[in-house]
């Protein structure tokens, strides 16, 4: 675990799998490449197909123009973006935080349970996502660390 890394693979891995296994999807109503450029530039992140420059031509390659290349949760296995081990908490609080912006997600009560979801298995490692702010009358949500009220 890297030093900026508090919150374990163990935390990591039951959040993703759940996700996985309640058929979360991660992007909500957003194309991936869209979703992903809120947490990410992806224009600087390298390719990992030689056709391409940027994670962007991957993306856009793999997932829209042939969307079955990947599957729907390629995302927690590609270690660009180091959301499954070794990331920085900051970078998987924020693509957790970013799942519940009423941009991404429309229905109030999947955002709450996802929320729910996501704080019980970080409480052990000592964060929580937490309402920030609104927006048009919606919740916006940042991850902070729970000794840090």
């Amino acid at each position: 675990m890297s030093p900026e890394s508090r919150i374990t693979e163990l935390t990591r891995r039951r959040i993703i799998d759940r996700l996985i296994l309640g058929n979360a999807n991660w992007a909500g109503r957003l194309d991936e490449d869209a979703f992903l450029a809120r947490i990410y530039d992806l224009d600087s992140m390298e390719s990992g197909d030689p056709r391409f420059d940027t994670a962007r031509g991957d993306i856009w390659q793999h997932r829209v123009l042939n969307p079955y290349d990947w599957p729907d949760n390629w995302i927690f296995q590609d270690q660009r973006f180091g959301l499954q081990q070794g990331g920085p908490d900051e970078t998987f609080l924020k693509f957790l935080s970013e799942m519940l912006h009423p941009v991404v997600r429309s229905d109030r009560d999947e955002v709450e349970q996802l929320r729910t979801q996501f704080n019980e298995a970080l409480a052990p490692d000592g964060y929580e996502i937490v309402q920030s702010g609104s927006i048009s009358g919606h919740p916006l949500y940042e991850g902070r660390s729970r000794s840090s009220f």
